[in-house]
């Protein structure tokens, strides 16, 4: 319906959007997957908190989050 889409899928994952506030960000690629949910709630007429959860299924070791949860953080502030 229109409040939610997908993008078209172009063989690395996709992009989808549950109105009025959720992105779901698929990436599929060959190492893995990972998914980012992101819920963006607006403060005031200026300012969007986003909240965000990330979930993979490659590099799954403990030793790694630190890195993954930095190249996270890093694609998020993107914008």
């Amino acid at each position: 319906g229109p409040w939610s889409g997908r993008a078209a899928d172009t063989g690395g994952g996709g992009l989808a959007w549950f109105l009025p506030s959720t992105t779901l960000t698929d990436l599929d690629f060959s190492g893995g997957r990972q998914m980012i949910l992101q819920a963006h709630l607006p403060v005031d007429d200026t300012l969007t908190r986003t909240f965000w959860v990330a979930v993979r299924n490659y590099a799954t070791s403990p030793f790694a989050d630190g890195v993954v949860r930095l190249m996270d953080r890093m694609v998020l502030r993107e914008d």
